[in-house]
Formats: structure tokens, C-alpha cells, sequence
């Protein structure tokens, strides 16, 4: 990602509701848009074979309903599919998102098939070992070593309002996109909800382009928030994610004239690591004030307890009193609590022979 890259027309941005290509074309189509329309027609006939299975066995009893239920979601999946590839100008970017989205379809027809083997009268798995197939025949074609090394390169744009308004328009997608893939976060979504407000940032900047002072600005705090998401602590970011966000990257280096300006600098921290920092700390601080005010008060006491054994000492003038002997052994009990309780400035926790618990017992009265 140390290239800068332009953006390209907001017509190569995945749109939900893409341009469709002319039906006909009096000059010779490129050849990567021949292997395209090709991965289309098959992706159409596919859905056709999906939508047909899924009609034949809705309304019959499991496991062939949930088949059913199966099949509709792989028609849905191809359809987006389908339709994306149909953009133009096609990007690699797109490719590549078809690519890995039609792993989705491929998974669930493979579940399918492996639901349908277990049906006694088993009719359907032939049809859907054909459909598996052509999937897996679009997907391969869309490789980025196949239909990638023919599209053309993005071309050159200048910072016009159009081109601004696009770029920010297509980080907005592709951030949005981002927000959405699945992660398996151990911690919290938090890098979902900054990736969703970088995302409304960016749609806000097309919707209402700012002045020409602030593009630059407003590029650096969505890349912050980014920034942000990739050190989130206990969280992951999959392949897919790293994909969209390198695609919106190259539109914020390029609006804000820089590079690499997502790449927060310093790696994710653990989540045990930002539990330590978070709370073990504080215990600790906590406990180390306990044993210090316990070894104040002690201490005060002892203070006080020896001015009250100079006045017994003068009165009875004896050591045996047994008023003399309690004095006495309370002085021993909180002088050995002040030692416990001292021994925080030095030495290992780990070694203390009393605890704070068993120390303010003593100090309360109990032995």
C-alpha cells in the first residue's frame, strides 16, 4: 500500500444498483469484457437452476425444505454477484470482491448436496453437483491472474469537483463494505461501529462536498478512524477486510496527498494485554494504599500505646500488672503489622507470610 493510486469514476464503485453494459456493440468487444459478459451469462443461467431447484423441493418436507431455504440464499448471493460484474468500467477491485463473495454460494450448495445425500429417494444432488460446477468455473475465471491481467489500468484523473465527489463517494462504499464482513471478534465490535463512522463521514463529504482547504483534512480523519479500527485490542481483520480497506486507502492517499496514511504505526494489542493495562493496575494502586494506611494507623496507635505505658509504669510501678502485660502485647501485634505492611516498598508480594485481610483482622482485634 505504498502506492499512490487515483480514484476511479464513481460508476466502478460497487453500487447496488450498477449501469448495465449496451446490449450491442457495432465495434469488437475487449477481451476482458467478453470473459466477463461470458462469467454473466453463466451466472444468470445458474440462478435460473438455482430458483428451480428451490421451487422443487419448498414445500416438501425436511431436510428438503431447508434445502430449499439453502438454495434461496445462494440465489440471492449469485444475483448481487452477478449484477456487480455487470459495472462499467469493470476494476479489479470488483473482480476481486466477486471472487470471494462467491465462496458463500459455493459453501451453501456444497451444504445443500451434502443434506440432499442423506434423502432416501435423492433426485436433486446431480443437479447441484452441475450448478457447484459452473460456480466454481465463474469463480476461477474471475481470478485476478485471469480477468485481472486484462483489465486496463485505472486512468489518471484530476482533482475536479466530480472526481472528489466520487472519490469520497467509493470510500464511503468500500468502508461500508468493511464494516460488514464477518470477523470473529474476541473482544467487542468495536472496529465494526469506527469503520461505520468513517463510512457516514465519507458519504457526508460526497453528499455536501466541502471546501478545497478541508479535502485534505477530512481524508486524515477518516484514516485516523481506520487507523483506529487496525488497533483495536482483541479484535482480528480477515483478508476480505484488508482488501477493502487497501482499496479505500489509495482514494484517502490520493485526496490527501500522502501515503500510506491507514497504517497506524504500531501492531494490535492483545486482549490480555489491554485487560492488564485497563484494570490490573488499578487493583494493585488500590491495595497498595490499603496496606499503607494500615501501617499508618498502626503505627499511631503504637505511638500513643507507649505514652499510655510511661503513665501505668509511673503509677503502678511494676511490670507484672496484667494492664501492663495487654499494653504490652498489643504494642508487639501492630508493630508486627507495621512490618507486613511496610514490606510493599521492597521486595516480592509473593513472599509475604501475612495477607491484607489476615493484617486488618489482627488489627481490629482478632487473633
Amino acid at each position: 500500500m505504498n502506492a499512490v493510486a487515483t480514484p476511479t469514476r464513481k460508476a466502478s464503485k460497487p453500487a447496488l444498483k450498477p449501469s448495465k453494459p449496451a446490449a450491442s456493440r457495432k465495434e469488437a468487444l475487449q477481451d476482458w469484457d467478453q470473459l466477463a459478459r461470458y462469467v454473466s451469462n453463466d451466472l444468470a443461467e445458474v440462478t435460473g437452476q438455482i430458483a428451480a431447484l428451490a421451487d422443487s423441493v419448498g414445500s416438501e418436507p425436511d431436510p428438503l425444505c431447508s434445502i430449499g431455504i439453502l438454495l434461496d440464499e445462494a440465489h440471492r448471493y449469485v444475483s448481487e454477484i452477478r449484477e456487480s460484474i455487470q459495472t462499467r468500467p469493470l476494476t479489479l477491485w470488483t473482480t476481486n470482491a466477486a471472487y470471494t463473495a462467491l465462496l458463500k454460494p459455493l459453501a451453501i450448495v456444497e451444504g445443500a448436496m451434502a443434506m440432499a445425500a442423506k434423502v432416501e429417494a435423492d433426485i436433486i444432488s446431480p443437479a447441484l453437483r452441475v450448478v457447484h460446477e459452473k460456480l466454481d468455473e465463474a469463480q476461477n475465471s474471475l481470478d485476478d491472474q485471469v480477468i485481472g491481467n486484462m483489465l486496463p489500468p485505472a486512468p489518471e484523473t484530476e482533482y475536479t469537483a466530480e472526481a472528489i465527489k466520487n472519490a469520497f463517494a467509493t470510500i464511503g462504499d468500500l468502508l461500508h463494505a468493511a464494516s460488514m464482513t464477518d470477523e470473529p471478534p474476541q473482544w467487542s465490535g468495536d472496529s465494526d461501529r469506527l469503520l461505520r463512522m468513517a463510512s457516514r463521514l465519507a458519504n457526508e463529504a460526497s453528499d455536501r462536498l466541502p471546501a478545497p482547504v478541508d479535502y485534505e483534512s477530512i481524508a486524515f480523519d477518516i484514516a485516523a478512524l481506520i487507523r483506529g479500527c487496525r488497533v483495536m485490542p482483541g479484535e482480528s481483520e480477515s483478508s476480505e477486510r484488508t482488501g477493502l480497506l487497501g482499496e479505500a486507502e489509495k482514494h484517502l492517499d490520493w485526496l490527501a496527498e500522502t501515503t500510506d496514511c491507514c497504517d497506524p504505526g504500531a501492531d494490535r494489542p492483545s486482549l490480555r494485554t489491554a485487560q492488564l493495562a485497563v484494570q490490573a493496575e488499578p487493583t494493585d494502586s488500590r491495595e497498595e494504599a490499603a496496606y499503607r494506611e494500615l501501617a499508618r494507623n498502626a503505627s499511631y496507635e503504637i505511638q500513643k500505646l507507649a505514652e499510655a505505658m510511661q503513665i501505668v509504669n509511673m503509677q503502678i510501678a511494676t511490670e507484672d500488672h496484667p494492664m501492663t502485660n495487654g499494653i504490652m502485647a498489643r504494642i508487639i501485634l501492630l508493630s508486627e503489622i507495621v512490618f507486613y505492611a511496610a514490606a510493599l516498598h521492597g521486595g516480592s508480594r509473593a513472599d509475604w507470610e501475612v495477607g491484607l485481610d489476615e493484617l486488618q483482622r489482627k488489627f481490629r482485634g482478632a487473633f
